[in-house]
């Protein structure tokens, strides 16, 4: 299988590369940084760059994003720009380089306030029938990046699985209140108790 990984110098990304790579498959990484895992240094905004990129893979899997932790450094037309025109811009060199299958990372961000207990209730039951509610910019272009997979699919013959993801990276939790009230550690020990995958999951 030749794979296209975008995204391929980030925690995710990076882990797919190796992942894949120790199956014996054909894998191209791309990323704006340099890394032992990315083989073509570049955005994924510059269509001609993805065009060149995905030329050969039979599968395209998105990780490349904007993430909470950024919404402290960038601006609001960065995200749309990065999460959603991105995600456009790889649709469709996907479908016009005859690419057959793209998974697309999203996230449980993306439910927003749906996510926050009520009172009366012990716990939040994330599924599919969970209305989104987002909270912030990188919510909305993570669903609209979700919309456009979903566009592409009806109208192309791009099979398209859109996974969300819980949280996985190491950062710092974003909310200042809670960092203000809470050890570091037990902050990541509640993360894996109640919203965190293992980059391994």
């Amino acid at each position: 299988m030749a794979i296209l990984i975008t995204g391929s110098s980030g925690y995710l990304g990076r882990s797919l590369v190796q992942h894949y790579r120790q199956h014996n498959h054909d894998v191209v990484g791309i990323d704006l940084k340099e890394s032992p895992w990315t083989d073509k240094v570049g955005s994924i905004t510059d269509a001609a760059f993805v065009d060149n990129a995905i030329r050969g893979c039979d599968t395209l899997i998105h990780t490349a994003a904007l993430h909470k932790p950024h919404l402290k450094w960038h601006k609001t037309e960065d995200f749309i720009h990065v999460n959603t025109t991105g995600t456009r811009i790889l649709l469709e060199a996907a479908v016009n380089s005859s690419c057959k299958r793209m998974v697309f990372t999203s996230t449980t961000s993306t439910f927003g306030e749906t996510m926050r207990r009520k009172k009366h209730q012990h716990a939040i039951w994330v599924s599919e029938k969970l209305t989104p509610i987002p909270e912030d910019i990188y919510d909305i272009t993570k669903i609209a990046a979700e919309n456009l997979c979903w566009l592409c699919h009806k109208d192309t013959d791009l099979n398209i699985v859109v996974l969300k993801t819980s949280r996985f990276f190491s950062e710092d939790d974003i909310q200042f209140e809670l960092r203000r009230r809470y050890d570091q550690n037990n902050l990541k020990v509640n993360e894996f108790i109640c919203r965190r995958v293992d980059i391994r999951d």
